[in-house]
């Protein structure tokens, strides 16, 4: 295979990190191969040629969306010129559905094969999308294990290849030294992942914040480990926590004991007795772990408004979706009040039993992501896609 090109697109944190796995085991199998896309920092730093940075400073939320419509609208009209003159021999979708979806019909019209990996929820918005994405793709790539039934039963060629989010963490070494210096059994670490977007952190770390006071109360040695995956992230959680404790309780300032690690997610998670966790990627990552958490999650007014309107599932969080039902406790929107969460937090450390049988649940959702090797399953898959085209090719020579 000689003089291909693929052009990647994902416009997500999340995506950046799975789409920069995919491109490291299409090179290593196919070095030959020209990958170019739109993403992020880590898909560039693996080999793709980067034409628009959209995961970087990923926008998410229907408002939010809205606010920024004009600078995606100019993305999408490049990329599509650009599909159009480049003509690539394959289109490789992550995730993203509301910008991802708008591309495959304008390739579709191009006449350029196009690949979903990593497939929009659409058991959670309806059943029209699965219809569309059989219309507009050759061929999904699934890291869900019941989303291959879906698809499948609407006529879609599909695989499931398992979660590409177990590869990245096999890549990872925890830093021993680092998480040593902090173990302290005389206290109760409580984790915080507020998430990893600046929009989603100015939401969530108030209330995780406020929510650790009131726990404090009763658990009087807890100490707070905040996550933050950039700096940009970190910059900004120290000024949400300087904030915090200048406002402090009743007019003293607030002391609780409190680190910000930026880019120690994995051992914030199992340095935790408990994590307070944003809905995302985090809840799967956190289940890796085995540890108990509580999902926190705020957006707009309007944009829960409209989700309110269309999502189709009794919970959010990956974890408890995979479950079947309601593992961990989710505070949505507005019932993602600190004294709720406080009082929750508190049932859980109490309760060793109930620690007990949510890491045995846990450990059985850890197994239905799959084993190591998604990104590389993915990457052969696609390549098969690219052999299949030569060889029909030479046939036809």
């Amino acid at each position: 295979m000689t003089g291909h090109t693929i052009f990647v697109v994902a416009g997500e944190p999340s995506g950046d990190m799975h789409g920069a796995n995919l491109i490291r085991e299409l090179l290593r199998i196919e070095p030959n191969l020209t990958i170019r896309g739109i993403g992020g920092d880590r898909m560039r730093s693996a080999g793709m040629e980067l034409r628009h940075d959209l995961a970087s400073e990923a926008i998410m939320g229907f408002a939010e969306v809205a606010r920024n419509i004009g600078h995606i609208r100019a993305v999408f009209r490049d990329t599509v010129e650009f599909l159009k003159g480049t003509r690539p021999d394959l289109l490789v979708l992550i995730d993203y559905p509301g910008f991802n979806l708008r591309l495959a019909e304008a390739a579709k019209r191009l006449g350029i094969r196009t690949v979903y990996y990593i497939c929009p929820q659409v058991w959670a918005w309806g059943k029209g999308r699965v219809k569309k994405i059989t219309k507009l793709v050759e061929k999904a790539l699934v890291i869900l294990d019941f989303e291959e039934k879906i698809y499948r039963e609407a006529g879609l060629d599909v695989e499931f290849v398992g979660h590409p989010l177990i590869d990245h963490i096999g890549t990872i070494m925890l830093d021993e030294p680092f998480a040593a210096e902090r173990k302290s059994p005389a206290s109760v670490a409580l984790g915080l992942l507020p998430g990893s977007r600046p929009q989603e952190v100015g939401r969530h770390l108030p209330i995780m914040l406020r929510t650790a006071e009131l726990l404090r109360r009763d658990v009087p040695n807890v100490r707070l480990l905040v996550a933050a995956p950039n700096d940009k992230i970190s910059e900004l959680a120290h000024a949400l926590v300087q904030e915090w404790r200048a406002q402090g309780v009743r007019g003293k300032q607030t002391e609780l004991p409190l680190e910000v690690l930026c880019g120690k997610t994995y051992e914030v998670i199992s340095l935790s007795d408990l994590c307070l966790v944003a809905s995302g990627t985090a809840t799967l990552e956190t289940a890796y772990f085995l540890k108990p958490m509580i999902v926190v999650y705020r957006t707009s007014f309007v944009s829960w408004l409209i989700a309110r309107a269309i999502v189709k599932v009794r919970h959010i969080a990956l974890v408890n979706i995979l479950a079947g039902k309601g593992l961990v406790p989710e505070f949505i929107q507005f019932n993602a009040r600190p004294d709720r969460i406080a009082a929750e937090a508190l049932a859980l450390l109490r309760d060793d039993r109930r620690r007990g049988d949510l890491e045995q649940s846990l450990r059985e959702v850890k197994e239905r992501l799959g084993t190591r090797g998604a990104s590389e399953r993915a990457a052969r898959a696609i390549l098969d896609i690219l052999n299949q085209e030569t060889s029909q090719a030479a046939v036809a020579g």
